[in-house]
């Protein structure tokens, strides 16, 4: 089976309002492919091991502080046979098997061409999932003031970004049907009580810098992210529920993919 029967061509591209298409952003191969979660499940292993800083230290016996004097004779104490104080099953003791400073970035490896393909197929799964969104960032930051009210209230009207409700199993349980009901048709309530966040939101610029105001804007608004271009990576393609993407950066993935065949 094709990508090409399961993948669009191309997108839409969205106005700043978010009423009308402002144009067709089309959808290159060498950059779109269908996902396949084992190569998106080592993947977001690698991305997650390498996050990892691997500087927990615990002390064993060896390293712990005490004296090495047998604590009692070893036999007619009555008791069980111990050696010094050090041990793990004394407090203050060392820890046995505890963990110890790893480079998780040093020792963690997948090909490139792994990771190009990865990339591939979460850009792939974004569009299989209808969650990834053409927006011209660049001009709309530049039509920005850097408030956050702003930017949540054009990310609101242009449907990139909606509230999530949660029914909550306590509340449901406490109230019963008909009470839970009665909150769903309060608005106030509602509101208080049954929503559970913002949908969560990633905005990818087309330049290495995203624009100043923009990120300014979203920096209070913990669903919202904004980075630059080449921060594009898998793991956060498939946390967020929406991806709001510039034109240019299949432009600029584009060529790096050509560079390696996948």
């Amino acid at each position: 089976m094709s990508t090409s029967r399961l993948l669009p061509a191309s997108l839409p591209l969205i106005s700043l309002t978010g009423a009308a298409s402002a144009g067709a952003v089309s959808l290159p191969s060498s950059l779109f492919a269908l996902p396949r979660s084992d190569i998106l499940h080592r993947m977001v292993l690698y991305q997650l091991l390498r996050r990892r800083q691997g500087t927990a230290s615990t002390l064993t016996r060896s390293e712990v502080a005490g004296t090495t004097r047998k604590i009692k004779p070893q036999k007619h104490s009555g008791g069980a046979r111990h050696g010094d104080n050090r041990s793990n099953i004394f407090v203050g003791g060392g820890l046995a098997k505890g963990p110890k400073p790893v480079d998780y970035a040093g020792s963690t490896s997948l090909p490139k061409k792994i990771r190009k393909l990865a990339l591939k197929m979460a850009l792939g799964a974004c569009v299989l999932q209808d969650k990834l969104r053409f927006v011209d960032i660049e001009a709309l930051g530049s039509s920005l003031t850097g408030k956050t009210s702003e930017v949540k209230s054009l990310l609101a009207s242009s449907g990139l970004q909606e509230v999530k409700k949660v029914k909550l199993r306590a509340l449901e349980d406490k109230t019963g049907e008909e009470e839970y009901r009665k909150l769903e048709e309060s608005e106030a309530e509602s509101k208080r009580a049954l929503v559970g966040g913002y949908s969560r939101v990633l905005m990818i610029s087309g330049e290495e810098n995203a624009p100043e105001l923009l990120v300014r804007g979203a920096a209070n608004l913990p669903s919202v992210s904004v980075v630059g271009v080449r921060a594009l990576n898998v793991f956060d393609l498939l946390k967020s529920d929406t991806v709001v993407m510039s034109p240019k950066v299949l432009d600029y993935w584009s060529a790096i993919m050509e560079k390696t065949r996948v």
